[in-house]
Protein backbone atom coordinates (compact mmCIF):
# COMPACT_ATOMS: atom_id res chain seq x y z
CA UNK A 1 0.00 0.00 0.00
CA UNK A 2 2.78 2.36 0.59
CA UNK A 3 4.31 2.01 -3.03
CA UNK A 4 0.91 2.33 -3.77
CA UNK A 5 0.35 5.23 -2.18
CA UNK A 6 3.95 6.93 -3.76
CA UNK A 7 3.16 6.03 -6.66
CA UNK A 8 -0.29 7.53 -6.87
CA UNK A 9 1.10 10.79 -5.37
CA UNK A 10 4.39 10.80 -7.55
CA UNK A 11 5.20 13.11 -10.43
CA UNK A 12 4.99 10.19 -13.28
CA UNK A 13 1.23 9.66 -12.29
CA UNK A 14 0.23 12.94 -12.44
CA UNK A 15 1.94 13.54 -15.76
CA UNK A 16 0.36 10.89 -16.75
CA UNK A 17 -3.09 11.07 -15.58
CA UNK A 18 -2.85 14.97 -17.00
CA UNK A 19 -2.36 13.32 -20.60
CA UNK A 20 -4.66 11.01 -20.44
CA UNK A 21 -7.34 13.56 -19.42
CA UNK A 22 -6.19 15.74 -21.98
CA UNK A 23 -6.75 12.93 -24.90
CA UNK A 24 -10.30 12.21 -22.88
CA UNK A 25 -11.12 15.91 -23.33
CA UNK A 26 -10.53 15.88 -27.19
CA UNK A 27 -12.57 12.47 -27.45
CA UNK A 28 -15.31 14.12 -25.96
CA UNK A 29 -15.18 17.08 -28.13
CA UNK A 30 -14.91 15.07 -31.06
CA UNK A 31 -17.60 13.07 -29.89
CA UNK A 32 -19.76 15.85 -29.32
CA UNK A 33 -19.26 17.40 -32.44
CA UNK A 34 -20.36 14.07 -34.14
CA UNK A 35 -23.43 13.73 -31.70
CA UNK A 36 -25.06 16.84 -32.39
CA UNK A 37 -23.56 18.87 -35.00
CA UNK A 38 -23.54 16.77 -37.66
CA UNK A 39 -26.09 15.02 -39.36
CA UNK A 40 -26.07 11.01 -39.71
CA UNK A 41 -26.11 11.42 -43.74
CA UNK A 42 -22.73 12.82 -43.35
CA UNK A 43 -21.23 10.65 -40.52
CA UNK A 44 -20.38 8.05 -43.15
CA UNK A 45 -18.36 11.27 -45.23
CA UNK A 46 -16.69 12.13 -42.62
CA UNK A 47 -15.38 8.78 -41.26
CA UNK A 48 -13.92 8.02 -45.08
CA UNK A 49 -12.36 11.34 -44.87
CA UNK A 50 -10.94 10.17 -41.49
CA UNK A 51 -10.12 7.17 -42.32
CA UNK A 52 -8.20 7.96 -45.92
CA UNK A 53 -6.62 11.12 -44.13
CA UNK A 54 -5.14 8.33 -41.41
CA UNK A 55 -3.57 6.15 -44.17
CA UNK A 56 -2.46 9.08 -46.15
CA UNK A 57 -0.53 10.27 -42.53
CA UNK A 58 0.73 6.92 -42.17
CA UNK A 59 2.11 6.19 -45.78
CA UNK A 60 3.81 9.53 -45.39
CA UNK A 61 5.26 8.67 -42.09
CA UNK A 62 6.57 5.34 -43.45
CA UNK A 63 8.02 7.21 -46.96
CA UNK A 64 10.22 9.19 -44.25
CA UNK A 65 11.13 6.61 -42.09
CA UNK A 66 12.58 4.29 -45.59
CA UNK A 67 13.99 8.10 -46.69
CA UNK A 68 15.78 8.52 -43.52
CA UNK A 69 19.63 7.81 -42.16
CA UNK A 70 17.79 5.36 -38.89
CA UNK A 71 19.23 2.44 -38.57
CA UNK A 72 17.98 -0.34 -41.53
CA UNK A 73 16.77 -2.69 -38.71
CA UNK A 74 15.26 0.21 -36.50
CA UNK A 75 13.40 1.53 -39.84
CA UNK A 76 11.81 -2.08 -39.94
CA UNK A 77 10.49 -2.09 -36.99
CA UNK A 78 8.98 1.48 -37.13
CA UNK A 79 7.17 0.57 -40.72
CA UNK A 80 5.80 -2.39 -39.23
CA UNK A 81 4.22 0.00 -35.93
CA UNK A 82 3.30 3.11 -37.82
CA UNK A 83 1.92 1.08 -41.33
CA UNK A 84 0.01 -1.46 -38.79
CA UNK A 85 -1.44 0.62 -36.77
CA UNK A 86 -2.99 3.72 -38.37
CA UNK A 87 -3.20 7.24 -36.70
CA UNK A 88 -1.53 5.81 -33.41
CA UNK A 89 1.64 4.31 -35.28
CA UNK A 90 2.72 7.45 -36.33
CA UNK A 91 2.16 9.94 -33.43
CA UNK A 92 4.16 7.01 -31.63
CA UNK A 93 6.96 7.35 -34.35
CA UNK A 94 7.11 11.64 -33.73
CA UNK A 95 7.06 11.23 -29.77
CA UNK A 96 10.02 8.32 -29.36
CA UNK A 97 11.62 8.17 -32.81
CA UNK A 98 11.59 11.24 -34.63
CA UNK A 99 15.10 12.67 -34.92
CA UNK A 100 14.06 16.05 -35.96
CA UNK A 101 16.35 18.37 -34.46
CA UNK A 102 15.06 20.96 -31.82
CA UNK A 103 16.83 24.43 -31.69
CA UNK A 104 17.97 23.09 -27.94
CA UNK A 105 19.33 19.90 -29.25
CA UNK A 106 21.62 21.42 -31.80
CA UNK A 107 22.97 24.00 -29.09
CA UNK A 108 23.82 20.43 -27.60
CA UNK A 109 24.85 19.04 -30.88
CA UNK A 110 27.61 21.95 -31.08
CA UNK A 111 28.34 22.09 -27.28
CA UNK A 112 29.42 18.55 -27.68
CA UNK A 113 31.54 18.35 -30.92
CA UNK A 114 32.84 22.16 -29.23
CA UNK A 115 34.50 20.16 -26.27
CA UNK A 116 35.43 16.95 -28.14
CA UNK A 117 37.38 18.74 -30.44
CA UNK A 118 40.01 20.07 -27.57
CA UNK A 119 42.41 17.14 -27.16
CA UNK A 120 44.22 15.50 -30.58
CA UNK A 121 46.05 12.02 -29.81
CA UNK A 122 49.43 11.50 -28.93
CA UNK A 123 51.72 10.58 -32.33
CA UNK A 124 53.53 8.38 -30.20
CA UNK A 125 50.74 6.49 -28.61
CA UNK A 126 49.30 6.15 -31.99
CA UNK A 127 52.39 4.96 -33.88
CA UNK A 128 53.07 2.62 -30.52
CA UNK A 129 49.30 0.66 -30.82
CA UNK A 130 49.89 0.81 -34.96
CA UNK A 131 53.09 -1.26 -34.24
CA UNK A 132 51.86 -3.66 -31.73
CA UNK A 133 48.25 -4.34 -33.01
CA UNK A 134 46.73 -2.64 -36.00
CA UNK A 135 43.08 -4.16 -35.57
CA UNK A 136 43.05 -2.60 -31.50
CA UNK A 137 44.22 0.95 -33.70
CA UNK A 138 41.66 0.77 -36.21
CA UNK A 139 39.02 0.41 -33.64
CA UNK A 140 40.80 3.24 -31.57
CA UNK A 141 40.80 5.75 -35.12
CA UNK A 142 36.98 4.81 -35.20
CA UNK A 143 36.42 5.68 -31.74
CA UNK A 144 38.33 8.72 -31.96
CA UNK A 145 36.93 10.14 -35.27
CA UNK A 146 33.35 9.25 -33.99
CA UNK A 147 33.88 10.78 -30.50
CA UNK A 148 36.76 12.83 -30.47
CA UNK A 149 37.76 11.00 -27.58
CA UNK A 150 41.92 9.94 -27.82
CA UNK A 151 43.31 6.51 -26.65
CA UNK A 152 45.92 6.86 -24.24
CA UNK A 153 48.73 4.57 -22.89
CA UNK A 154 49.54 6.59 -19.52
CA UNK A 155 46.02 5.57 -17.41
CA UNK A 156 45.65 3.27 -14.42
CA UNK A 157 41.98 1.18 -14.51
CA UNK A 158 40.45 -0.99 -11.90
CA UNK A 159 37.69 -2.71 -11.84
CA UNK A 160 34.82 -3.21 -9.17
CA UNK A 161 32.35 -6.52 -9.49
CA UNK A 162 29.84 -5.01 -7.14
CA UNK A 163 28.83 -1.27 -6.41
CA UNK A 164 29.22 -1.88 -3.05
CA UNK A 165 32.80 -2.38 -3.08
CA UNK A 166 32.89 0.54 -5.54
CA UNK A 167 30.93 2.86 -3.44
CA UNK A 168 34.57 3.06 -0.46
CA UNK A 169 36.43 4.25 -3.00
CA UNK A 170 34.25 6.64 -4.21
CA UNK A 171 33.75 8.51 -0.81
CA UNK A 172 37.37 8.13 -0.25
CA UNK A 173 38.29 9.95 -3.64
CA UNK A 174 35.29 12.38 -3.58
CA UNK A 175 36.79 13.53 0.05
CA UNK A 176 39.92 14.14 -1.53
CA UNK A 177 38.94 16.95 -4.06
CA UNK A 178 40.61 19.92 -4.24
CA UNK A 179 39.63 21.67 -7.16
CA UNK A 180 36.10 20.55 -8.67
CA UNK A 181 33.32 17.48 -9.11
CA UNK A 182 31.66 16.64 -11.29
CA UNK A 183 28.70 14.14 -11.43
CA UNK A 184 26.14 12.97 -14.19
CA UNK A 185 23.73 10.17 -13.61
CA UNK A 186 20.26 8.41 -14.93
CA UNK A 187 19.06 8.05 -11.61
CA UNK A 188 19.67 9.39 -8.47
CA UNK A 189 17.42 8.71 -5.05
CA UNK A 190 17.84 9.65 -1.50
CA UNK A 191 18.86 6.75 0.75
CA UNK A 192 22.39 5.81 1.88
CA UNK A 193 24.43 5.75 -0.94
CA UNK A 194 23.58 9.53 -2.01
CA UNK A 195 23.30 10.80 1.29
CA UNK A 196 26.55 10.09 2.32
CA UNK A 197 27.64 11.65 -1.42
CA UNK A 198 25.73 14.77 -0.76
CA UNK A 199 26.79 15.36 2.54
CA UNK A 200 30.68 15.46 0.87
CA UNK A 201 29.38 17.34 -2.04
CA UNK A 202 27.83 20.14 0.31
CA UNK A 203 31.03 20.36 2.56
CA UNK A 204 33.05 20.81 -0.72
CA UNK A 205 30.91 23.37 -2.22
CA UNK A 206 31.03 25.14 1.28
CA UNK A 207 35.18 25.16 0.59
CA UNK A 208 34.70 26.91 -2.31
CA UNK A 209 35.20 23.89 -4.70
CA UNK A 210 33.31 23.83 -8.26
CA UNK A 211 30.67 20.71 -7.42
CA UNK A 212 28.29 20.29 -10.56
CA UNK A 213 25.41 17.70 -10.76
CA UNK A 214 23.15 16.68 -13.51
CA UNK A 215 20.44 13.97 -13.49
CA UNK A 216 17.69 12.90 -15.59
CA UNK A 217 14.44 13.83 -14.66
CA UNK A 218 12.70 11.02 -15.97
CA UNK A 219 15.24 8.46 -14.64
CA UNK A 220 14.88 10.30 -11.67
CA UNK A 221 11.23 10.94 -12.26
CA UNK A 222 10.23 8.21 -8.84
CA UNK A 223 13.22 8.91 -6.97
CA UNK A 224 13.55 12.80 -6.52
CA UNK A 225 11.10 15.50 -6.20
CA UNK A 226 10.07 17.78 -8.39
CA UNK A 227 12.98 20.49 -9.18
CA UNK A 228 15.48 19.16 -6.74
CA UNK A 229 18.07 20.99 -8.17
CA UNK A 230 17.03 24.11 -6.53
CA UNK A 231 17.47 21.84 -3.19
CA UNK A 232 21.23 21.59 -4.72
CA UNK A 233 21.41 24.62 -5.46
CA UNK A 234 20.91 26.23 -1.50
CA UNK A 235 24.28 24.32 -0.49
CA UNK A 236 26.31 26.02 -3.28
CA UNK A 237 25.68 23.02 -5.88
CA UNK A 238 25.52 23.97 -9.44
CA UNK A 239 22.65 21.74 -10.86
CA UNK A 240 20.61 20.52 -13.81
CA UNK A 241 17.56 17.98 -14.34
CA UNK A 242 18.51 16.71 -17.87
CA UNK A 243 15.46 16.89 -20.34
CA UNK A 244 13.05 18.01 -17.58
CA UNK A 245 9.96 16.09 -17.27
CA UNK A 246 6.75 18.55 -17.81
CA UNK A 247 3.18 18.23 -18.60
CA UNK A 248 3.59 18.88 -22.17
CA UNK A 249 4.48 15.63 -24.33
CA UNK A 250 7.43 16.24 -26.24
CA UNK A 251 9.07 14.50 -29.64
CA UNK A 252 12.25 14.39 -27.35
CA UNK A 253 10.51 12.47 -24.43
CA UNK A 254 12.50 9.31 -24.92
CA UNK A 255 15.81 11.06 -25.37
CA UNK A 256 17.16 10.40 -22.31
CA UNK A 257 20.95 11.17 -20.64
CA UNK A 258 21.56 7.69 -19.57
CA UNK A 259 25.43 8.10 -18.27
CA UNK A 260 26.93 7.25 -15.48
CA UNK A 261 29.86 9.78 -15.04
CA UNK A 262 31.65 10.81 -11.90
CA UNK A 263 34.98 13.01 -12.31
CA UNK A 264 36.76 14.55 -9.45
CA UNK A 265 40.00 17.22 -10.28
CA UNK A 266 40.46 15.30 -13.73
CA UNK A 267 42.39 12.76 -12.75
CA UNK A 268 39.98 10.47 -11.24
CA UNK A 269 36.54 9.06 -12.77
CA UNK A 270 34.27 6.47 -12.23
CA UNK A 271 31.88 4.66 -14.60
CA UNK A 272 30.39 1.62 -15.22
CA UNK A 273 26.83 0.40 -14.83
CA UNK A 274 25.79 1.91 -11.16
CA UNK A 275 23.64 5.16 -10.40
CA UNK A 276 23.62 6.69 -7.19
CA UNK A 277 20.73 4.48 -5.44
CA UNK A 278 20.59 2.05 -2.31
CA UNK A 279 20.13 -0.77 -4.90
CA UNK A 280 23.10 -0.55 -7.22
CA UNK A 281 25.71 -1.37 -3.43
CA UNK A 282 23.06 -3.86 -2.28
CA UNK A 283 21.08 -1.86 0.39
CA UNK A 284 18.13 -2.04 -0.61
CA UNK A 285 16.72 -4.98 -2.10
CA UNK A 286 14.55 -5.36 -5.66
CA UNK A 287 15.54 -8.36 -7.54
CA UNK A 288 17.17 -10.34 -5.36
CA UNK A 289 21.16 -9.48 -5.27
CA UNK A 290 21.86 -6.62 -7.88
CA UNK A 291 24.46 -7.36 -9.77
CA UNK A 292 26.48 -4.58 -11.04
CA UNK A 293 29.88 -2.98 -11.55
CA UNK A 294 32.03 0.33 -12.16
CA UNK A 295 35.45 1.24 -12.68
CA UNK A 296 37.87 3.62 -11.56
CA UNK A 297 40.12 5.08 -14.07
CA UNK A 298 42.97 7.75 -12.61
CA UNK A 299 44.90 9.46 -15.24
CA UNK A 300 44.60 11.23 -18.79
CA UNK A 301 41.80 9.12 -19.96
CA UNK A 302 39.96 11.07 -17.23
CA UNK A 303 39.49 13.77 -19.33
CA UNK A 304 37.33 11.95 -22.06
CA UNK A 305 34.48 11.54 -19.26
CA UNK A 306 35.56 15.05 -18.88
CA UNK A 307 34.67 16.49 -21.90
CA UNK A 308 31.48 14.45 -22.21
CA UNK A 309 30.24 15.85 -18.67
CA UNK A 310 30.91 19.29 -19.87
CA UNK A 311 29.52 18.97 -23.23
CA UNK A 312 26.23 17.87 -21.66
CA UNK A 313 26.46 21.17 -19.22
CA UNK A 314 27.15 23.68 -22.09
CA UNK A 315 24.13 22.45 -23.82
CA UNK A 316 22.11 23.40 -20.56
CA UNK A 317 23.79 26.47 -19.67
CA UNK A 318 24.99 28.64 -21.93
CA UNK A 319 27.79 30.67 -20.64
CA UNK A 320 28.90 34.27 -19.99
CA UNK A 321 32.37 34.00 -21.62
CA UNK A 322 34.37 31.07 -23.28
CA UNK A 323 34.87 28.29 -21.57
CA UNK A 324 38.53 27.79 -20.69
CA UNK A 325 38.77 23.71 -21.16
CA UNK A 326 42.29 23.57 -20.38
CA UNK A 327 41.69 24.51 -16.84
CA UNK A 328 39.89 20.78 -17.07
CA UNK A 329 42.56 19.07 -18.70
CA UNK A 330 43.83 15.98 -15.72
CA UNK A 331 47.60 17.10 -16.79
CA UNK A 332 47.15 20.17 -14.71
CA UNK A 333 46.35 18.54 -11.65
CA UNK A 334 48.35 15.27 -12.55
CA UNK A 335 50.51 15.71 -9.78
CA UNK A 336 47.98 15.97 -7.21
CA UNK A 337 46.94 12.43 -7.69
CA UNK A 338 48.22 9.54 -5.69
CA UNK A 339 50.73 7.80 -6.82
CA UNK A 340 49.56 4.83 -9.32
CA UNK A 341 50.67 2.55 -11.55
CA UNK A 342 50.47 3.74 -15.47
CA UNK A 343 49.32 1.20 -17.56
CA UNK A 344 47.38 -0.28 -20.10
CA UNK A 345 45.44 1.78 -23.28
CA UNK A 346 42.49 3.44 -22.82
CA UNK A 347 40.17 5.37 -24.23
CA UNK A 348 36.48 6.80 -22.44
CA UNK A 349 33.84 7.58 -25.21
CA UNK A 350 30.54 8.84 -25.41
CA UNK A 351 27.46 8.34 -27.56
CA UNK A 352 24.52 10.93 -28.33
CA UNK A 353 20.48 10.56 -29.80
CA UNK A 354 21.14 13.35 -31.83
CA UNK A 355 22.89 12.00 -35.12
CA UNK A 356 22.48 8.19 -36.89
CA UNK A 357 26.00 6.90 -36.16
CA UNK A 358 25.28 4.60 -33.59
CA UNK A 359 28.18 4.53 -31.86
CA UNK A 360 27.92 2.24 -28.73
CA UNK A 361 26.53 -0.66 -31.28
CA UNK A 362 29.70 -0.44 -33.63
CA UNK A 363 32.06 -0.83 -30.70
CA UNK A 364 30.58 -3.52 -29.74
CA UNK A 365 30.09 -5.30 -33.08
CA UNK A 366 33.36 -4.36 -33.82
CA UNK A 367 34.86 -6.19 -30.58
CA UNK A 368 32.93 -9.09 -31.88
CA UNK A 369 34.61 -9.34 -35.62
CA UNK A 370 38.17 -8.78 -33.53
CA UNK A 371 37.33 -12.07 -31.73
CA UNK A 372 39.33 -15.08 -32.20
CA UNK A 373 39.40 -17.29 -28.64
CA UNK A 374 36.05 -15.76 -26.86
CA UNK A 375 33.70 -12.91 -26.63
CA UNK A 376 32.14 -12.71 -22.97
CA UNK A 377 28.78 -10.33 -22.83
CA UNK A 378 26.55 -9.18 -19.74
CA UNK A 379 23.48 -6.78 -20.21
CA UNK A 380 20.18 -6.62 -18.23
CA UNK A 381 18.21 -6.51 -21.73
CA UNK A 382 18.03 -8.12 -25.15
CA UNK A 383 16.67 -6.40 -27.96
CA UNK A 384 18.93 -6.83 -30.86
CA UNK A 385 18.87 -5.97 -34.43
CA UNK A 386 19.53 -8.28 -37.27
CA UNK A 387 23.16 -7.30 -37.80
CA UNK A 388 23.98 -7.57 -33.82
CA UNK A 389 22.65 -11.45 -34.31
CA UNK A 390 24.31 -12.01 -37.59
CA UNK A 391 27.86 -11.03 -35.72
CA UNK A 392 26.85 -13.05 -32.56
CA UNK A 393 26.08 -16.05 -34.83
CA UNK A 394 28.59 -15.78 -37.18
CA UNK A 395 31.31 -15.77 -33.95
CA UNK A 396 29.61 -19.08 -32.50
CA UNK A 397 29.92 -21.07 -35.59
CA UNK A 398 33.29 -20.36 -36.24
CA UNK A 399 33.97 -21.84 -32.68
CA UNK A 400 34.77 -18.83 -31.20
CA UNK A 401 33.03 -19.26 -26.93
CA UNK A 402 30.60 -16.27 -27.52
CA UNK A 403 28.00 -16.30 -23.90
CA UNK A 404 25.76 -13.63 -22.57
CA UNK A 405 24.88 -13.14 -19.06
CA UNK A 406 21.85 -11.89 -18.61
CA UNK A 407 19.23 -11.40 -15.05
CA UNK A 408 18.09 -14.51 -13.42
CA UNK A 409 15.54 -12.13 -11.93
CA UNK A 410 13.77 -9.41 -13.83
CA UNK A 411 13.45 -5.84 -13.13
CA UNK A 412 10.69 -5.61 -16.39
CA UNK A 413 9.06 -8.47 -17.06
CA UNK A 414 7.68 -7.37 -20.71
CA UNK A 415 11.33 -6.81 -21.80
CA UNK A 416 12.61 -10.29 -20.28
CA UNK A 417 9.73 -11.85 -21.98
CA UNK A 418 10.73 -10.13 -25.30
CA UNK A 419 14.35 -10.77 -24.39
CA UNK A 420 13.33 -14.79 -24.34
CA UNK A 421 11.87 -14.36 -28.43
CA UNK A 422 15.67 -13.60 -29.32
CA UNK A 423 17.23 -16.46 -27.44
CA UNK A 424 16.03 -19.61 -29.89
CA UNK A 425 18.52 -18.34 -32.47
CA UNK A 426 20.71 -17.48 -30.76
CA UNK A 427 20.96 -20.92 -29.02
CA UNK A 428 20.79 -22.42 -32.41
CA UNK A 429 23.51 -20.78 -33.69
CA UNK A 430 25.76 -22.00 -30.77
CA UNK A 431 26.01 -18.94 -28.47
CA UNK A 432 25.76 -19.61 -25.04
CA UNK A 433 23.22 -17.66 -22.60
CA UNK A 434 23.48 -17.74 -18.93
CA UNK A 435 20.90 -16.74 -16.79
CA UNK A 436 22.52 -15.36 -13.24
CA UNK A 437 20.70 -17.19 -10.54
CA UNK A 438 21.47 -14.99 -7.47
CA UNK A 439 19.49 -11.75 -8.87
CA UNK A 440 19.60 -8.77 -11.39
CA UNK A 441 22.17 -8.32 -14.25
CA UNK A 442 22.22 -4.83 -14.76
CA UNK A 443 26.44 -4.37 -15.49
CA UNK A 444 27.10 -3.42 -19.35
CA UNK A 445 30.20 -4.77 -20.75
CA UNK A 446 32.32 -6.85 -23.22
CA UNK A 447 35.43 -9.00 -22.90
CA UNK A 448 37.47 -10.39 -25.80
CA UNK A 449 40.27 -12.84 -25.90
CA UNK A 450 42.09 -11.16 -22.72
CA UNK A 451 42.94 -8.35 -24.93
CA UNK A 452 40.03 -5.91 -25.38
CA UNK A 453 37.15 -4.55 -23.32
CA UNK A 454 34.82 -2.37 -22.95
CA UNK A 455 32.09 -1.22 -19.38
CA UNK A 456 29.68 1.89 -19.45
CA UNK A 457 26.38 2.20 -19.91
CA UNK A 458 25.24 0.58 -23.41
CA UNK A 459 22.46 -2.11 -23.12
CA UNK A 460 22.08 -4.44 -26.30
CA UNK A 461 18.63 -3.11 -26.45
CA UNK A 462 17.19 0.16 -28.85
CA UNK A 463 16.89 2.83 -26.38
CA UNK A 464 20.65 2.43 -26.03
CA UNK A 465 21.69 1.93 -29.35
CA UNK A 466 19.72 4.16 -30.96
CA UNK A 467 18.07 7.16 -28.17
CA UNK A 468 19.75 7.79 -24.92
CA UNK A 469 23.10 9.62 -24.48
CA UNK A 470 25.65 6.72 -23.49
CA UNK A 471 29.27 6.50 -22.49
CA UNK A 472 31.49 3.64 -22.30
CA UNK A 473 35.30 2.99 -22.31
CA UNK A 474 37.54 0.85 -24.21
CA UNK A 475 40.38 -1.09 -22.66
CA UNK A 476 43.03 -2.75 -24.94
CA UNK A 477 46.18 -4.24 -23.21
CA UNK A 478 44.54 -3.26 -19.62
CA UNK A 479 45.69 -4.92 -16.88
CA UNK A 480 41.91 -4.80 -15.13
CA UNK A 481 40.64 -6.76 -18.18
CA UNK A 482 41.74 -9.99 -16.29
CA UNK A 483 39.78 -9.13 -13.63
CA UNK A 484 36.17 -8.67 -15.63
CA UNK A 485 37.14 -11.90 -17.52
CA UNK A 486 37.38 -13.68 -13.72
CA UNK A 487 34.17 -11.72 -12.76
CA UNK A 488 32.35 -13.11 -15.58
CA UNK A 489 33.75 -16.66 -14.88
CA UNK A 490 32.19 -16.18 -11.24
CA UNK A 491 29.21 -15.32 -12.52
CA UNK A 492 28.83 -18.00 -15.06
CA UNK A 493 29.44 -20.34 -11.99
CA UNK A 494 26.03 -18.93 -9.68
CA UNK A 495 23.99 -18.97 -13.37
CA UNK A 496 22.12 -21.26 -14.91
CA UNK A 497 22.93 -22.16 -18.26
CA UNK A 498 20.34 -22.03 -20.72
CA UNK A 499 19.88 -25.59 -23.21
CA UNK A 500 18.66 -24.96 -26.92
CA UNK A 501 16.43 -27.74 -26.21
CA UNK A 502 13.78 -25.64 -23.65
CA UNK A 503 13.69 -23.14 -26.94
CA UNK A 504 13.26 -25.59 -29.73
CA UNK A 505 9.51 -25.80 -29.90
CA UNK A 506 7.92 -23.38 -28.19
CA UNK A 507 4.21 -23.69 -27.82
CA UNK A 508 2.23 -21.17 -29.96
CA UNK A 509 0.89 -19.17 -27.53
CA UNK A 510 5.04 -17.88 -26.69
CA UNK A 511 5.41 -17.52 -30.44
CA UNK A 512 2.41 -15.25 -30.76
CA UNK A 513 3.90 -13.16 -27.77
CA UNK A 514 6.80 -12.89 -28.52
CA UNK A 515 6.04 -11.69 -32.37
CA UNK A 516 4.03 -9.39 -31.30
CA UNK A 517 6.31 -7.82 -29.02
CA UNK A 518 9.03 -7.99 -31.58
CA UNK A 519 6.71 -5.32 -33.61
CA UNK A 520 7.16 -3.09 -30.38
CA UNK A 521 10.37 -3.57 -29.85
CA UNK A 522 11.79 -0.01 -30.27
CA UNK A 523 9.36 1.28 -27.65
CA UNK A 524 10.06 -1.27 -24.99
Amino acid sequence: MKKLAKFLTGRLFFTAFVFLLDCAFWVLVIYLIMRYAVSPDFLGELLLIIICLSFGLSWLIMFYIVSSKIHDSYKISWLVVTGGIPILGPVLFLLFANKKFTKKERRMERAIRAVLDTLPPKAEVIDKVGRENEEALLMSNYIYRETGSPLVDDSYVKYFPFGEIAFPYMLKELKKAKHYIFLEYFIIEKGIMWNAILDILKAKAKEGLDVRVLYDDVGSVSTLPSKYYRELRKFGIRAYAVNPLNLRMSIRLNNRDHRKIMVIDGHTGFTGGINLADEYINKKERFGVWKDNAIMIKGEAVYGLTRLFLATWLSIEKPNRPTIFDYYLPSVYIDECDDFDKKGYVQCYGDIPFNYEAVGENIYLHLIERAKKYVFISTPYLIIDAQMMSALVSAAKQGIDVRILMPGIPDKKLVYTLAHAYYQPLLKGGVKIYEYTPGFVHMKMFVVDDIYATCGTVNLDFRSLFLHSENGTFLYKTPCIMDMKQDFIDSFNLSRKISYDEYRNPKLRKRITWGILKMFAPLL
